[in-house]
């Protein structure tokens, strides 16, 4: 390893304080010693950068896309059996080691830009007749001038599905014009019966509705849009995807939640225990307890706390909930830790958001409070058991943590504000 053949030649690279601030943050100290050893030499080696104190967002978004692009390589096979047990394994591993380094650089104010750990995108290109792909890929460029990256991926995905399908049950088709109603509803019928590589199961109510919408929206703008070689009108329509099924709320009963909730009250550090009340009171989702920036509390013009949810919303609103006494307490401790403990790196300009920490180690920078690990939230939901036995995991938190159980709040203003 470069890093370590460094430090015997006597070169400081500023390893070992990268793995002593990752270790504070909550990071295993091996992990952090072996992500640390391993990005910051490979940089080194790419850049020449010696020191860690010159690695910037540009030389971590290179590395993302070095790794990304090794497995497009010739000579792959000369390193690893195939290019998915790459994928598999060592690409994986040197995302999450580029995604620590990323997490301390951010925390100590060296790069502005919050991190994001995100795999790299392995989706098989977008295959069909001739014919058909330039119909698809024309569409989809259109798509994309509007819609979002994950709404064209769906629509992508959908085209991808019944293309893949039609091929293997219809070959002689080759164009879209050739395709009937009836070569729809079979390849509906097939969404629901076929088991999928992944889970070994169908595809649920949800999946089959997007597969299905994304078909039917090509044949519908394709058509309005008269497009050549298409068949100029809906084959199918939402209506023949599957209803939803409706879904029952879950709560943690009164009893339950009475034993749970004296554990966040334990909770010495006071971002972590205003997230989790924050989580119990509002019943907000972790995305937007995440985003809460410090001066998210304020009043209603009657005096009653309220607790300001920022959410990226269209027409321009945001939504705000009522706060008991005990959240509007550490709330306000936060924001003022906050304002004593500000930094020009961790200026309004430079951090998004309060982001709920959750990790089970040291109190966070106070500007920015991270949700990187759920084991505290974890061990509070497990402590609530029934019969011997884990009622609630972490992912049903927000779900469980739901207003039946919370205690009602006098009536105030409406619950809108403009953002």
């Amino acid at each position: 390893m470069f890093a370590r053949a460094a430090a015997k030649a006597g070169i400081d690279m500023g390893v070992a304080t990268l793995v002593e601030e990752a270790a504070e943050l909550g990071f295993n100290r091996r992990s952090a010693q072996q992500a640390m050893t391993w990005t910051v030499g490979r940089i080194a080696l790419r850049t020449g950068v010696l020191h860690v104190d010159g690695i910037t967002k540009d030389h971590i978004d290179e590395a993302l896309e070095v790794v990304r692009l090794f497995s497009e390589r010739d000579d792959l096979r000369s390193f690893y059996p195939s290019a998915q047990r790459y994928r598999d394994n060592a690409q994986k591993l040197w995302v999450t080691h580029l995604h620590q380094l990323h997490v301390v650089l951010f925390h100590r104010g060296q790069v502005p830009a919050r991190p994001r750990k995100r795999m790299p995108d392995r989706k098989p290109p977008l295959a069909l007749p001739p014919r058909m792909q330039a119909v698809a890929d024309k569409w989809l460029a259109a798509r994309r001038l509007t819609d979002a990256k994950s709404t064209v991926d769906q629509l992508e995905l959908a085209v991808r599905n019944f293309g893949d399908w039609l091929t293997e049950h219809h070959p002689g088709i080759v164009s879209w014009t050739e395709v009937t109603r009836d070569h729809c509803l079979e390849w509906i019928h097939y969404l629901a019966d076929t088991p999928s590589e992944v889970t070994s199961k169908p595809l649920g109510v949800i999946s089959r509705k997007q597969r299905i919408s994304g078909l039917s929206r090509l044949f519908r703008e394709t058509a309005a849009w008269e497009y050549d070689d298409v068949p100029g009108y809906a084959l199918i329509t939402i209506g023949d995807a599957p209803k939803a099924p409706q879904r029952v709320p879950r709560f943690i009963p009164d009893h339950e939640l009475d034993r749970l909730i004296p554990l966040i009250d334990e909770i010495i550090c006071p971002f972590q225990r205003a997230a989790l009340l924050a989580l119990r009171r509002s019943g907000a989702r972790r995305d937007e307890i995440r985003r809460l920036p410090l001066d998210c509390l304020d009043r209603y013009p009657d005096g009653t706390p309220r607790l300001r949810l920022a959410r990226p919303i269209r027409n321009g609103w945001c939504r705000s909930t009522r706060t008991p006494p005990t959240l509007s307490s550490s709330s306000s401790t936060c924001a003022d830790l906050g304002e004593t403990n500000r930094s020009p790196t961790n200026a309004p300009e430079n951090r998004s958001a309060i982001c709920s920490s959750v990790t089970a180690s040291s109190c966070p920078a106070p500007t920015c409070l991270r949700l990187h690990s759920r084991r505290p939230a974890r061990r509070l939901a497990w402590s609530v058991r029934a019969a011997g036995k884990a009622r609630n995991t972490a992912p049903f938190l927000r779900k469980d943590f739901g207003t039946p159980s919370a205690p009602s709040l006098p009536s105030a203003a409406p619950s809108r504000t403009p953002s």
